[in-house]
């Protein structure tokens, strides 16, 4: 049972109690799940998108048609949003020497090369889908030992909103500030058994499923939709619900715990697995411990008492795995990064609520209706062409009135026409009529789908992007509305944090193999990245250690940022700025090269002169360069004797910078007006393009 102020057992204390706490917060998760207003619209959105076309039992006499128009706004929607390009470099936080610049470079082509490697951006394809289907979607990353190949990698996962829960979540509803995150995996029984025998082959052993076959809802609805009524029909097709999971099924739990036990003992304690780079050791409290400085007196190093702080059992979090008949591992999270590895996605979300909103929620009951007018249209049509009719029993057999079919061209029937009318027909054909306001109000209900949906915002601006011209810019700021915007932006975030994550991981776990992988601006390895940049080499070589080695990684893990450099929206707004700063540019404006580098997003571009701070001071220590660079060239042509026939050296270019990209002359014609947002526009059939401004 829980303690009375609801934290997790101690570590060490009795297994049983421990894994009866753990199943407890599963349950609370699932409670808090359940409680989540999202979370109610979730299997009539799942039935909508899951719905295979024909899959229903024709009923004779009645339309079947479908017009799964919700789904199409979310296959529109993914691939939109997955379309945006979303990429990141790594940058130094805080130092701008060189030498950290080429390791921000080589974190980048890992990253780089990664992100190949593991095809990352179907599993985003899939957390989108998740995202705009149910409203939130989660992506988890994590080193896998077993993942590509034999030396595993970092493996980014996609979840459902359903498959991650919290315990004690606040108010902000910020992940990394819950008191346990948890996440449920499920697994194949015998998947699951092969994964954890290595680790803990009792716990594997002891597994058992937690689903053997389909849940008796899914069988039962199955069976019941052959003989639903007809008239239940109107209301739209019935959800088909999918058999999910290969069966049997075991769930397994990952969960991250801010334990906040420290050692209140009279030793030290060891803590994660010996040998391993997440083991450390933890003081007792009040234990001396070094500052980092040496007494120059003495020659010893300074020390201060341990504090409270110092002595934290969990200082990377408290980790789990587990399943409902036993625990597989409990101690510390083996992470460098300290968090829970589970990033939101969110669309349509509110600031009082922990998920998102389907984005395709609302507008599946507009799609029921819209299929049920459907429906009795092709009724009425059929009905019209072969309407309900009345016989005479006492005048015609019941076999000859069913045989009669008026739509059947030169039907023929006999019968005695001096007695009366053999069959009538109750209703008139105008009955049947369908007005002009019923299919306006489908086209008009359609346009209500999409504009709730956000769908033409999005879609718009992907054909626009492709499309050449003077105004393609002027027309991706008109369509880019806040909507699309704040789509776009939602991805940011959690793509940050991913990134940053796996900036702990290439610095914890890559070796000499993994950086072989990676490569140069010519495509091949990079044999000076290779040798120069090792997993423990990743830090200048004066603070190079073999014995500190892995606190000295830790430390500088964070002198290096993640960065979304290009993220969707704002590359519109980005391509516009660029083709400004170039048209100041070629005015002559004082811009120098590593402000428009900046601006433009080029990787790698290096560190500003020292000691310049202001644009202008770059700009001039630009010129100096330039100037030297000059003089340096025709000192070489000089020597090497190639002279024109005027005694100059021979130059095949306007020296560094161009005519005018670093600030100097400009282009001959007429000079730019700037009546306009700057432009691409095509000259001489073509063949060239320039940016106008006019």
């Amino acid at each position: 049972m829980p303690t009375a102020d609801y934290e997790i057992p101690r570590w060490g204390t009795d297994p049983k109690r421990i894994l009866n706490w753990c199943l407890e917060a599963v349950a609370e998760g699932q409670q808090w799940l359940q409680a989540q207003q999202p979370a109610s619209n979730w299997e009539g959105v799942r039935q909508m998108l899951s719905a295979a076309d024909g899959a229903e039992r024709d009923l004779e006499g009645l339309s079947n048609t479908g017009y799964n128009k919700g789904k199409r706004i979310a296959r529109e929607l993914v691939a939109t949003l997955a379309n945006f390009r979303h990429a990141g470099e790594f940058k130094p936080r805080w130092s701008k020497d060189k030498g950290e610049y080429d390791r921000a470079h080589t974190l980048s082509n890992l990253d780089a090369n990664w992100t190949e490697e593991t095809f990352s951006h179907e599993v985003i394809r899939g957390a989108l889908q998740i995202a705009v289907g149910f409203g939130t979607s989660y992506l988890v990353e994590e080193w896998d030992p077993h993942y590509t190949r034999v030396m595993g990698d970092i493996k980014l996962e996609a979840y459902e909103a359903g498959d991650v829960t919290f315990v004690q979540l606040p108010k902000n509803h910020d992940i990394q500030r819950a008191y346990a995150v948890i996440i449920r995996k499920e697994l194949p029984i015998n998947l699951a058994k092969v994964l954890y025998m290595g680790t803990n082959p009792a716990f594997a052993a002891n597994l058992v499923p937690d689903r053997e076959q389909a849940g008796w809802l899914s069988k039962g609805l199955r069976k019941v939709q052959q003989f639903v009524s007809p008239a239940l029909r109107v209301a739209g097709r019935m959800g088909n619900q999918s058999q999910q999971g290969s069966f049997p099924t075991v769930d397994v739990y990952h969960m991250y715990v801010l334990d906040r036990s420290m050692n209140d003992g009279p030793i030290p304690v060891d803590m994660g697995a010996p040998g391993t780079n997440w083991s450390y050791k933890v003081p007792a409290l009040g234990d001396p411990i070094r500052t980092g400085t040496i007494n120059s007196a003495t020659g010893q190093p300074f020390t201060r008492p341990a504090s409270y702080d110092d002595c934290a059992l969990f200082p990377l979090r408290r980790m789990l795995i587990f399943s409902k008949t036993g625990i597989c591992y409990d101690g510390t999270s083996p992470w460098w990064h300290g968090q829970a590895p589970v990033a939101r996605i969110r669309f349509n979300d509110w600031a009082w609520e922990a998920l998102g909103a389907s984005l395709v929620g609302e507008v599946r009951t507009m799609q029921q209706g819209i299929e049920a007018l459907m429906r009795m249209i092709e009724d009425a049509a059929a009905a019209r062409l072969d309407p309900p009719a009345m016989y005479d029993d006492q005048l015609v057999a019941s076999s000859w009135a069913k045989m009669f079919n008026p739509r059947k061209a030169g039907a023929r029937a006999a019968a005695n026409l001096q007695l009366g009318d053999p069959i009538k027909y109750p209703f008139p054909a105008e009955y049947y009529n369908v007005p002009q306001w019923i299919t306006d109000w489908i086209a008009s209900q359609e346009e209500r789908m999409d504009y709730i949906a956000a769908v033409k915002d999005l879609v718009a601006i992907a054909k626009a992007k492709q499309i050449p011209g003077a105004d393609t810019l002027e027309k991706l700021m008109e369509m880019a509305g806040p909507i699309a915007q704040d789509m776009v932006r939602a991805l940011e975030r959690p793509l940050t944090q991913l990134g940053e994550w796996r900036k702990s991981y290439y610095f914890q776990f890559y070796t000499r193999q993994r950086m072989i992988t990676v490569t140069g601006p010519d495509g091949l390895v990079n044999e000076k990245v290779d040798i120069e940049y090792l997993p423990t080499h990743l830090l200048p070589m004066q603070q190079r250690d073999e014995v500190n080695t892995v606190p000295i990684l830790k430390k500088s893990i964070d002198d290096f940022k993640y960065v979304v450099s290009e993220s969707g929206i704002n590359e519109i707004h980005r391509m516009t700025t660029k083709l400004f700063y170039i048209q100041l540019m070629k005015a002559g404006f004082p811009i120098s090269w590593w402000t428009f580098a900046k601006i433009a997003q080029i990787p790698n571009f290096g560190p500003p002169p020292e000691g310049t701070n202001t644009e202008m001071e770059r700009w001039i220590a630009q010129k100096r360069i330039e100037t030297e660079l000059q003089i340096e060239q025709a000192q070489e042509v000089a020597g090497s004797g190639l002279l024109g026939p005027d005694g100059q050296p021979v130059s095949s270019g306007g020296g560094p910078g161009g005519g005018g990209a670093g600030g100097g002359g400009g282009e001959p014609g007429r000079p730019a007006s700037f009546n306009k947002a700057p432009h691409i526009e095509q000259k001489d059939g073509g063949t060239r393009s320039t940016i106008a401004t006019s």
